[in-house]
């Protein structure tokens, strides 16, 4: 409340805010509160606000509240009249019990107003009360001591001034030096109590003493000093002199650590002088306030400056502060200038000398540049300033290069040199800052080792002439607009520093400067204000700061300025956005973003292509701060972008239809396909948006759109994916199931979204110029999900417009041919499926060409994966197209039979058995879907089935010969007798070329292919009459030739082959089987050792490993060879005459070491041979020992039946054979052995089968 009653009062007075920060408002209000005291109802009114005082100040009321009511009640007493001071406190002793209160801001106000009250005292009172005062400064409290120290100071200056107006009447000036002694000399007979205040305040000023009285001590002997001289010698050998005042305080302000006992020192000794114009020891002051330059405290050098400007221009001093108008009057005479001119022209050499102003020690140029400008502020009203003006101009350039303080600074000493300067002055030095700035040139300052230069955290910035930069632009802006002067008017209000809005910076201010500068810019604005709009974002914080001072003091509404002036500001901004300094490029993208911010949309519309241009740029700059200005400023202009392109915005429709003309290119052809990331995102999101709402304004651009976002669908994808997708390439079902996600993702991309906004505005005109693009996409995406969604996007057109597709469809399909070699399973199952779904829409010319390119690629690329892919294609066909594939079927149906062939077993070359398998299931698949069943489409196809399977069997891949020959297995096992000549002639032709030469993987094919031709067109090979068709016997010497390869695994199966012909078509080369088999079944042999060479085989389980399977194949092809043997026993009696005993003894012999695999092929054999033998074949009476104990060692056999079962079937047949040929074999047959052995069975069908046998043997 007492706050707003202050403010009330000075409302009414009329106090202005210049005088509420300067502290000069007391003349002002002392106006009108007399002429409230001179009004009854107005006094009435100072009394209530008094008694509201006093009811403030009560005891009940706090310290904070006590400090208020004291400063309004000061205000009040300072500006009343003397003769309503009695009337308005008729009692003053209640204040003096606040100089003891516990807060020392509340002494020093309470002590002020004891001084002011005083003028309505008489000399005695005060006397009395000077007394009281330094008593108390022996008490024991320390609070009591503070109020009574400050009391003593402001207290006795009054008294100091009641003598000085006694003796020189109302006009209380000081004037020649006569004078002054004498005034003096009266008033030493008359200051017994000044002079004791002086020895106790003296007293307290040591480091020894509290802070609080010291500083209280030093307060107190200013006020003393700065109204008239101290009543004392200059020199004496006492303990008190004005020498010993001054040593006294130097010593203090030297060795006291604490600033505001060194700012109350070094105000004490300015006082000195001031009130003393003959003081002999200013310049020892001086000296001593010098050595403050190393200490680094900003606020410390304000003060020291006000206190050096003070002790150097004496009583002429406008730092001397009076705000309670209790000084006497100064008279600027010529005696009084000519006194302090010495003093001041020492002061300004000294500091503009090598020890100050171009010292090594940073901190020394920092002080001496405050104390320079304090200077000039409070004394350069003084003529001799003039002499001195350059050489300052100078040292304050030098300033610039150094710290923010020190450039902030000197800023305000330009603008005070300036405001010093006559106008052919100002020419020169205009001239001369200018040069000095723009060259950067500056005075070579020593440097000392031991001086730090950089202070603390500085080290990192660039400190070379980098503190010319904020001036250097300022110099720049005023010499474009051919007004160099005007560089002095932005120093002025380039106020920047934040130590400026401290207590003491505000203080120090240059409000009036500033106010002044404002007026002189205002003519060049049109020209000023682009510059200085862009030079608020400069990176650099002083030029920031310090353009957006002056912004603020020359543009009162920023909104309506940007808008009158956007045209020089986007040319200044769109000039400097990629201009070679970094700043700059960084201060055009800020700038712009506030444009964006500022403006409306449409008052940008004729910028946007340049900008886009300039701005996706500088958002690739090599510089990082620039990038990220640029990003921003990016985003903001994607958003006007997006709302000027919106129809149904507030921007005419002509102006979007423009606006998307030209800037859907710069997006599509310089934004999308950077390589920079930003710049992508940033171009892809305006781009989407501008889709979504844009509708058939889009037509026009979709053969430039589509294609891009398609390329760029991948560039959303995250990057970890491609490296997922990289690792697990072994693993084919997860990879599989990544594909799936990605291929997934692919598909919801808000790109794919914006593609699918192009669909319904894609007829045939658009078609004309988008197909080619698509193609070229098609062919040479990159990416997975670009390759994916360009297809996809195909597809799509394929159902919304296929009349309008169908004449490109042939194009489209050559395209996506190439996709189906992709490394990517999912890319390839992709493009096989567009394929198979644009075929419904392809002519029949188109259908043809793929169908020959598939089977082209089919025969060139018989890869598993190839052949998986092949199929897929063919699915879709058939799944998606399927009335359409029947005008080709029978091109189509002996592909597929054939690749349904496809071999799921390992044996068959590279891919793995699993690659196989998924190829045979596609092909099997699509095989189901084509055909009404097997057997009636080989009735209907055949004759294009053989042609085409007969030629695979000469085609130099291996596959497809064994994929072929499986395939003509199916034909001869399906078909069966409707495979007649000429057709069984070409099979059997291309059998028995294949079967020639070398063996080769996947050969055993052509061996079942044979068997099973045999077998299942045996009448048709027996009654054919075709010259052209192999025999049958031409076609087991080809066999026959096979089982004498060396690979085991291929004898074993080609054993079986030759067997099952011999057998079926009882043809004779048992001589020939025999003589290859013999070395396999010889008993004599070396059987079951190795015959590999293990070589450096080390590793045990290996060897072992190798070992096992080794004679697993070598009991594989034995038993081949015994069966093989009873399979060739041929009918004719001679072969039987010649070889039934060897055959015979060389199993039974066999059996005897031999596996139970072997055993029951023997057996077997020996089964067939019994039942083949005739009478010409007779068994001599040894190998029919060795017979029976083959014999009994298989029904021996606890472990196997089919070993015995064999066995006996075998001996059943001997039986039977000797019952007819040979009875006199039955008698040796029945050896006790065997007996046993037969009746030693006890499986019931083993004894049936015995009992049979038993029933054969003859009776004694």
């Amino acid at each position: 409340m007492l706050m707003f009653c202050q403010t009330c009062i000075h409302k009414n007075a009329g106090v202005s805010a210049d005088e509420e920060i300067t502290r000069t408002f007391l003349s002002t209000l002392s106006q009108h509160v007399t002429k409230l005291c001179r009004t009854t109802e107005g006094e009435n009114a100072l009394k209530t606000f008094l008694n509201l005082i006093k009811q403030a100040l009560s005891p009940a009321g706090g310290g904070n509240l006590h400090c208020v009511a004291l400063g309004c009640l000061l205000e009040i007493i300072a500006s009343s009249p003397k003769s309503a001071i009695q009337s308005l406190i008729p009692d003053k002793e209640w204040i003096r019990h606040f100089l003891s209160s516990p807060r020392s801001d509340t002494h020093e106000l309470a002590a002020q107003l004891m001084g002011l009250l005083c003028k309505s005292l008489s000399q005695d009172a005060v006397s009395a009360l000077m007394s009281s005062f330094l008593e108390n400064c022996t008490h024991p409290t320390m609070e009591v001591q503070h109020g009574a120290i400050l009391a003593l100071g402001y207290v006795g200056r009054h008294s100091l001034l009641y003598d000085l107006s006694k003796s020189n009447g109302k006009d209380p000036t000081r004037t020649l030096e006569e004078d002054t002694e004498e005034l003096a000399a009266k008033r030493l007979r008359s200051t017994d109590c000044i002079m004791e205040a002086l020895t106790k305040l003296v007293s307290f000023v040591s480091v020894d003493q509290p802070k609080l009285l010291s500083a209280a001590g030093c307060i107190a002997i200013g006020e003393l000093a700065k109204v008239c001289p101290l009543p004392i010698a200059n020199e004496s050998d006492g303990d008190m002199s004005k020498l010993y005042i001054v040593e006294r305080l130097l010593k203090y302000l030297q060795e006291v650590s604490d600033v505001r006992c060194k700012e109350s020192a070094s105000a004490s000794l300015s006082m000195l002088p001031v009130g003393d114009i003959t003081f002999p020891y200013t310049l020892k002051i001086l000296e001593g306030l010098f050595k403050t330059a190393k200490l680094k405290h900003f606020e410390l050098h304000i003060s020291v400056g006000e206190a050096i400007s003070s002790a150097a221009c004496g009583p002429l001093s406008r730092a001397i502060s009076d705000t309670w108008n209790t000084l006497p009057e100064r008279v600027e005479t010529r005696e009084l200038l000519e006194a302090v001119t010495p003093n001041i022209k020492w002061t300004l050499k000294t500091l503009m000398g090598s020890d100050y102003a171009t010292s090594g020690n940073p901190s020394i140029r920092q002080a001496t540049c405050i104390w320079l400008v304090a200077l000039l502020k409070f004394c350069g009203h003084h003529p001799i300033f003039k002499e001195y003006l350059s050489s300052l101009q100078i040292v304050f350039v030098n300033m610039l290069s150094d710290d923010d303080i020190s450039q902030d600074v000197a800023s305000r000493g330009f603008g005070l040199i300036y405001d010093l300067s006559s106008k052919e002055e100002r020419k020169q030095i205009v001239s001369m800052l200018t040069s000095i700035l723009t060259s950067g040139k500056k005075a070579t300052i020593p440097v000392d080792a031991k001086v730090e230069i950089f202070p603390e955290g500085v080290l990192g910035k660039t400190p070379q002439k980098e503190g010319l930069t904020t001036y250097r632009e300022l110099c720049s802006v005023a010499s474009d607009m051919n007004q160099p002067d005007l560089i002095y008017k932005f120093l002025a209000l380039a106020n920047h520093h934040a130590l400026w809005n401290s207590r003491k910076g505000a203080a120090f201010g240059f409000h009036h400067i500033a106010s002044k500068a404002q007026d002189e810019l205002k003519p060049y604005l049109d020209t000023l204000i682009p510059r200085i709009y862009r030079y608020q974002f400069d990176p650099h914080m002083g030029i920031q700061v310090a353009m957006k001072s002056i912004w603020s003091s020359v543009v009162p509404d920023d909104k309506r300025a940007v808008e009158k002036h956007i045209k020089p500001i986007m040319r200044d901004i769109m000039k400097n956005l990629c201009d070679n300094l970094w700043r700059n490029r960084e201060s055009s993208c800020h700038a712009l973003s506030d444009v964006f911010g500022t403006c409306q949309a449409a008052d940008i519309v004729p910028y946007l292509p340049e900008l886009w241009d300039l701005c996706l740029k500088v958002q690739d700059d090599i510089k990082e701060t620039v990038r990220l200005a640029a990003s921003v400023t990016c985003i903001m202009l994607s958003k006007v972008t997006i709302r000027v392109c919106d129809p149904s915005g507030p921007v005419p429709a002509p102006l979007v239809t423009k606006a998307m003309g030209e800037l859907l290119p710069i997006l599509l052809n310089k934004g999308v396909p950077s390589t920079a990331d930003e710049v992508r995102g940033v171009s892809l999101l305006t781009i989407l948006k501008i889709t979504k709402n844009a509708g058939t304004l889009l037509k026009p651009h979709i053969p430039l759109l589509v294609p891009v976002l398609l390329e760029s669908v991948s560039s959303l994808e995250p990057q970890v994916l491609n490296y997922l997708s990289l690792k697990l390439g072994e693993d084919s079902d997860t990879q599989e199931k990544l594909d799936n996600i990605r291929i997934s993702a692919a598909k919801s991309s808000p790109v794919v979204e914006a593609i699918n906004f192009c669909l319904p505005f894609t007829d045939g005109e658009v078609m004309e110029e988008l197909i080619p693009h698509l193609v070229t996409v098609i062919k040479g995406g990159v990416g997975m999900a670009t390759k994916v969604n360009s297809v996809m996007f195909a597809v799509s057109l394929s159902k919304l417009a296929p009349s309008a597709l169908s004449p490109h469809v042939g194009k489209l399909m050559a395209a996506m041919l190439s996709g189906l070699g992709d490394r990517n399973g999912g890319v390839r199952k992709t493009y096989a499926d567009a394929i198979g779904q644009l075929v419904k829409i392809a002519k029949l010319s188109s259908l043809q060409k793929l169908n020959e390119k598939l089977k082209t690629r089919f025969f060139e690329k018989p890869d598993p994966t190839s052949i998986a892919t092949i199929g897929q294609v063919y699915y879709s066909m058939v799944m998606h197209s399927s009335d359409v594939l029947k005008s080709v079927l029978v091109d189509i149906v002996p592909l597929v039979f054939l690749a349904m062939h496809n071999r799921p077993d390992s044996e068959g070359g590279e891919g793995g058995s699993t690659d196989y398998q998924t190829a045979q299931k596609i092909w099997s698949d699509v095989w189901d879907e084509l055909v009404t069943g097997t057997e009636s489409a080989m009735k209907m196809y055949l004759g294009e089935i053989v042609s085409f399977l007969c030629p695979t069997l000469e085609v130099s891949s291996w596959s497809l010969k064994s994929q072929g020959a499986a395939a003509i297995a199916t034909l001869a096992d399906k078909a069966g007798s409707n495979l007649k000549p000429p057709h069984l002639s070409l099979v059997m032709n291309a059998l028995k070329t294949g079967l020639s030469g070398r063996v080769w993987e996947g050969k055993e094919s052509l061996l079942k292919a044979t068997k099973k031709v045999s077998i299942s067109c045996k009448a048709e090979i027996e009654e054919s009459k075709d010259s052209t068709q192999p025999t049958i016997q031409e076609m087991a010497e080809s066999v026959f030739k096979e089982c004498r390869k060396r690979k085991a695994t291929y004898r074993i199966i080609a054993f079986d082959a030759l067997g099952t012909i011999c057998e079926t078509y009882e043809i004779d080369i048992f001589k020939d089987v025999h003589a290859m088999l013999t070395p396999i079944v010889n008993p004599d042999g070396k059987y079951g050792e190795s015959s590999d060479d293990d070589g450096d085989v080390t590793d045990k389980e290996k060897l072992r490993e190798e070992r096992i399977k080794s004679a697993s194949l070598k009991t594989d092809l034995l038993v081949a060879s015994c069966t093989l043997l009873g399979q060739a026993w041929p009918k004719t009696t001679e072969t039987q005459a010649n070889f039934f005993d060897k055959v015979l003894s060389i199993v039974c012999k066999l059996a005897q070491k031999c596996t139970w695999k072997e055993q029951s092929a023997i057996m077997k054999t020996c089964e067939v041979i019994f039942k083949r033998a005739q009478n010409v074949c007779d068994l001599r009476e040894n190998h029919l020992v060795e017979f029976i104990s083959a014999i009994i060692l298989c029904i021996n056999n606890a472990k196997y039946t089919s070993v015995r079962m064999k066995a006996l079937d075998a001996l059943k047949a001997f039986t039977v054979y000797a019952s007819h040929h040979k009875k006199h074999l039955l008698e040796s047959l029945f050896t006790c052995e065997l007996v046993g052995a037969l009746n030693g069975l006890k499986n019931p069908r083993e004894k049936e089968f015995a009992a049979d046998v038993l029933s054969k043997k003859p009776s004694k």
